[in-house]
């Protein structure tokens, strides 16, 4: 494996195929990879990071790491939507300090504090979350576009996987089926 990056981030939102992606770089020797970052100082020890934490600071990140690659996992809005209402209903903080949300909920500080910088929001907002990921994706886009060679988009929910993940990287497919996570059933 060649090991010429300093670092690989996902700048997915949540429900895009983070946590797969996190699973297919630990398969292919990105170690340690995390998806669930706390503090940008655990970012000095990873070779791959994803998750909102990651995603709400990304272009700090590529200031940070100017050789870093990044992958933008993505899927199509309505789904993405859905998913992640449906997340957002369904999370039961049990955290005794954190922002009170709108259902009586508390999430922690940091989990509160990067929704606010994606989606300036801490709760559910179909409307705000629609044109975050929208302008997310266009953003990243516009930023890389003239470094193709550090940038991918990644649609794991319609079945990307080795054949445009590893291209990227310029390594060999694993002969190991592609960790596709978190698929809700039909």
């Amino acid at each position: 494996m060649k090991d010429i990056w300093d670092k690989i981030f996902g700048i997915g939102l949540g429900k895009t195929g983070t946590t797969s992606l996190t699973k297919a770089m630990v398969i292919l020797g990105f170690t340690p990879a995390v998806h669930g970052v706390k503090y940008i100082d655990e970012l000095r020890n990873v070779k791959f990071a994803a998750d909102i934490f990651v995603a709400a600071r990304w272009h700090f990140l590529a200031y940070a790491y100017p050789k870093a690659k990044f992958i933008l996992t993505d899927r199509d809005t309505e789904s993405w939507l859905d998913s992640t209402r449906r997340h957002y209903e369904s999370t039961q903080w049990r955290s005794m300090e954190g922002i009170l949300t709108e259902y009586g909920l508390k999430i922690p500080l940091r989990t509160a504090e990067s929704r606010w910088l994606l989606y300036r929001t801490t709760t559910f907002d179909s409307e705000r979350f629609k044109n975050t990921m929208d302008s997310h994706r266009l953003v990243a886009q516009i930023f890389f576009e003239s470094q193709p060679e550090r940038f991918l988009i990644m649609n794991i929910i319609n079945g990307d996987g080795w054949e445009k993940l590893c291209p990227f990287l310029d390594i060999p497919v694993p002969e190991v089926p592609f960790p596709y996570k978190n698929r809700r059933l039909l």
